[in-house]
């Protein structure tokens, strides 16, 4: 039975029957022509559309043209044995049901044939009436197996598309697209911000195209340091540079067949964008520290969250890579541009992560729903999901309230031992200073906010430089006043504002202490960057890639940023 699966735009699944026809084709492999002709009569008989081969040979070669629902082969023929022709036969014709012909039962032949996948053994001088019905089981079996087959391909391409969840007619345009090029190996270039579903696209193309048996080989090209890229695209071979132990797949190689994706591809290095453009134009490359040439044959697709455009004319990106990857260009939007998929997507959401989590939740309270409308998500869909699962971890009844939802990052306020004038979170004024901005530092408790040693303290492992003398730090500490770990911190008079180019009492300008307070703001730049990444990796749970996402920034960028900021 012939199945055909329609698709809409609301992600259903149509189903409907078709006029059900039957593969009634057989192929019949026998070198003898008197009986094989007799015994196309009788298959003929029964509405049997028959072919004959002679030899093994013109048997395969026939196979392999042509969709057979029975193959009936002799045991000795011309060419070849019948018992490896069986083995032979299914590699080329999976569906192909196959039985053996002898004119000798033996119980070895017999064994070895079903052992290749021998849908039966009969003999030549049996019963025709028994050789019919098992035919007619064969060629049913072998329909099956083909609708099965057909069914499957066609309900792994719909639900490939339908983790793409929304009705948004930017959404859907993008998935229109998507579905053009899953049938076609043109390269693809996925645009959108992080956490726009990059990678579930172009895990839908792969898997709604001829690719999809293949591997789906996915990279970030931010997540990994630029001289360990070419490597891991590449592959190295044995003595390449020190620690190439042993010869090493790249990532290339292991998509062969399959589908490459690179994420974040404006992340890579110039002189690797010049090389993966010459491997994308020729199909082939070489190792590192190789020379010998590996033909490859791979499907790719890119994305990035930059405007390609701007990184080309910035020199960040080659024009001619970027030509060779636009054959399909599908822009993805963002979540603030399709506001009527989010109660959706909070709904599959809420549906999944309480099943995920046991837990009996039903609903999302009015205020909850205009709470996620509301919001600026500017981690798009990634985001979203994010603040569903930690809503229904933390909810204990049954309908999700707008306090489960965590504070956006920017809402989040940092204070330190700079003025919080600096911060705009409203300092007292004070008598002689614009704004209320003192001109010295002055020490302020963490609020609660579960980072370690915040009530008064610096966390373990600030700068010094960044700590005034005798401001414990979580660590036994000297001062140049000889005060050690918890003593007071002196309080620092403040200074009266001085207009410009008029002299302090101590002498010196406006214009100097203008440079002292640009030092101050940029240290306090420097802090309010340090406590934000502190912060984002709290909420991430230490995992500097989820970090890197939270705070819109590369993992390189990121590394840089704790090195800078001594953050362990």
């Amino acid at each position: 039975m012939n199945v055909d699966v329609f698709y809409d735009t609301a992600a259903d699944v149509v189903v409907s029957d078709t006029e059900e026809t039957m593969n009634k084709s057989i192929l019949l492999i026998d070198d003898d022509e008197r009986l094989s002709h007799l015994l196309a009569d009788l298959f003929d008989l029964d509405g049997y559309a028959v072919t004959i081969a002679q030899t093994g040979k013109e048997g395969l070669e026939l196979a392999q043209k042509s969709a057979f629902a029975v193959a009936i082969a002799d045991v000795h023929l011309p060419d070849t044995h019948g018992i490896e022709l069986v083995r032979l036969l299914k590699e080329v014709a999976p569906a192909t049901e196959v039985i053996v012909l002898t004119a000798h039962a033996e119980v070895k032949d017999g064994v070895e044939a079903m052992k290749n996948g021998a849908f039966d053994y009969a003999l030549k001088t049996g019963d025709h009436e028994q050789l019919m019905l098992t035919i007619a089981r064969a060629a049913e079996k072998s329909q099956l197996q083909l609708a099965v087959k057909e069914l499957q391909k066609q309900l792994v391409s719909q639900d490939a598309f339908g983790t793409i969840i929304g009705v948004a007619p930017a959404l859907q345009e993008a998935v229109k697209m998507a579905r053009h090029a899953a049938h076609t190996d043109i390269p693809t270039l996925l645009l959108g911000e992080t956490g726009t579903g990059k990678e579930v696209f172009a895990r839908a193309v792969h898997n709604s195209s001829t690719r999809v048996k293949k591997a789906f080989v996915a990279l970030n090209c931010s997540a990994i340091p630029a001289d360990l890229l070419e490597s891991e695209l590449f592959g190295y071979q044995k003595g390449a540079f020190s620690g190439a132990v042993r010869d090493k797949r790249g990532l290339i190689e292991e998509a062969h067949e399959g589908t490459l994706f690179l994420d974040e591809i404006g992340e890579m290095p110039l002189a690797l964008q010049s090389k993966l453009l010459r491997v994308l134009e020729t199909r082939k490359f070489a190792r590192v520290g190789s020379t010998e040439l590996i033909d490859v044959d791979f499907r790719i697709i890119a994305a990035t969250n930059a405007n390609p455009q701007e990184e080309i004319a910035s020199g960040r990106f080659r024009a001619d890579l970027y030509y060779r990857l636009e054959g399909f260009t599908i822009v993805l939007p963002a979540l603030r541009d399709r506001r009527g998929d989010i109660e959706i997507l909070a709904q599959y959401f809420l549906t999944m992560f309480a099943a995920k989590y046991q837990k009996n939740v039903l609903s999302m309270s009015p205020e909850f729903i205009r709470a996620i409308n509301a919001r600026r998500w500017k981690g798009n869909v990634r985001e979203l999901r994010n603040s569903m699962e930690r809503a229904i971890v933390l909810c204990s009844g049954t309908v999700l309230s707008p306090d489960l939802l965590s504070p956006e990052l920017e809402d989040l306020q940092f204070q330190s031992h700079l003025p919080q004038a600096v911060y705009n979170v409203g300092y007292p004024a004070q008598v002689g200073i614009p704004n209320g901005l003192p001109m010295q530092p002055y020490p302020v408790a963490y609020p609660a906010m579960g980072f370690p040693n915040y009530a008064g303290q610096y966390p373990a492992g600030t700068p010094s430089a960044y700590i005034p003398n005798g401001m414990p730090n979580g660590n036994p500490m000297a001062n140049p006043n000889g005060n050690g770990y918890n003593a007071p911190y002196p309080q620092q008079p403040y200074q009266t504002y001085i207009p410009n180019g008029a002299a302090s009492e101590n002498g010196s300008t406006s214009d100097e202490q203008s440079d002292d307070a640009q030092f101050s703001l940029r240290r306090a730049e420097d802090e309010r960057a340090r406590q934000e990444i502190i912060a984002a990796l709290q909420a991430s749970g230490g995992h500097r890639e989820k970090t890197a996402k939270l705070l819109g920034i590369s993992p390189a960028t990121l590394y840089r940023k704790l090195q800078k900021y001594g953050i362990a």
